[in-house]
């Protein structure tokens, strides 16, 4: 019987929360142990976007089906400002290209949210304690498998909502920046996938060419900072343990938005252990195209440069529905199925963990 057992998770992050939320459900006793001392300290309070490119349908419908209620601020963004800092493009879709959270231990993010559904179903959350092993570990990144970092601040504004991405060298190596504001509140971030020593230089960078480009108002802005794994060799089991998220090293190695990721591994886990489905299959079906196509990405990304960003805007500006272009970009086509073995190998000198 479900109930007559207690389930162990490591780590009350969102993919552990949800883990815990549909074993609750499930008539299971789940007890989560993080050494933080609330739900979302890792954060600071930074926006971030759950993507919606990388299936068909809608994410929030995604997270309905894994039984994940919106308790939590999310507004969707339809409309994406894209530069380079010399040209500027201004996408509007016909649906939303990611939906905006807030992340921290403050009220209305994505992290407070899920720890009041978890707790509404009785699950035991204990903070400020370590553990050796359990059931489900979603602890995180690994520092050992970090790939890429981020500098940014948050700030209070009284500008009106917007998404700027920006694709500069100079301003994030080998990755983007961005501004991002909704409902007053604003988040300027640049993501870096090497030279991480150069992160301070980069985000002044950003804000100077961002500034450029728009009338910036901020207010009360505090720093905020992080980093994210990513793996070909998914640790997905060790003994009787699942591992989740980042944990798992599930994580989007283009762009870096793995928050998808984390919920729907942490949602896998808990189907594999309540209806004794196999928890490596399931990542498998749903993540191991998405994964090598991520490779792909990074790969053409880093060796073309400018090209692929002036590549992907002309694709996108000759379809009816851009996030059409993307959803193919992120599920493996023929060409990147053919491609992903050189991408490996020509990454995998940077990248132990693409490595067989």
């Amino acid at each position: 019987m479900p109930g007559s057992r207690e389930i162990g998770i490591l780590g009350a992050g969102i993919s552990g929360l949800t883990a815990a939320i549909n074993l609750a459900r499930n008539g299971y006793r789940v007890s989560v142990y993080d050494q933080k001392a609330d739900c979302g300290k890792r954060f600071r309070g930074d926006l971030q976007g759950i993507e919606n490119w990388s299936s068909k349908g809608d994410v929030l419908e995604d997270l309905a089906s894994m039984n994940i209620k919106v308790n939590f601020d999310c507004y969707p963004f339809s409309s994406l400002l894209l530069s380079n800092g010399y040209e500027t493009l201004n996408f509007h879709l016909r649906r939303p290209l990611f939906y905006l959270v807030r992340r921290g231990d403050i009220e209305g993010s994505l992290d407070q949210g899920l720890e009041k559904q978890a707790i509404e179903l009785g699950v035991k959350l204990n903070f400020n304690c370590r553990r050796d092993g359990a059931d489900i570990i979603a602890t995180g990144p690994i520092p050992k498998e970090i790939f890429g970092v981020e500098r940014g601040i948050t700030f209070n504004t009284n500008m009106g909502d917007i998404a700027l991405a920006l694709v500069n060298d100079g301003a994030a190596y080998k990755g983007y920046s961005y501004l991002l504001v909704a409902n007053g509140y604003g988040c300027i971030g640049a993501v870096l996938f090497d030279r991480f020593a150069s992160a301070d230089k980069c985000f002044q960078k950003t804000c100077q060419i961002i500034s450029q480009l728009v009338n910036l108002d901020i207010r009360q802005e505090e720093d905020f900072g992080g980093a994210c794994s990513f793996s070909l060799q998914n640790r997905l089991r060790l003994g009787k343990n699942l591992y989740t998220g980042e944990a798992a090293g599930l994580q989007d190695m283009l762009w870096g938005f793995g928050m998808r990721y984390a919920l729907t591994s942490g949602f896998l886990a808990a189907k594999s252990i309540a209806e004794g489905d196999d928890y490596q299959t399931l990542i498998k079906q749903r993540f191991d195209h998405m994964l090598r196509a991520s490779v792909v990405n990074r790969f053409l990304w880093e060796r073309m440069g400018r090209r692929h960003y002036s590549y992907l805007m002309s694709k996108c500006k000759k379809v009816k529905d851009p996030l059409d272009t993307l959803y193919e970009y992120f599920n493996l086509s023929t060409v990147q199925r053919l491609l992903f073995p050189l991408a490996r190998f020509i990454l995998g000198r940077r990248y132990k963990n693409l490595r067989r």
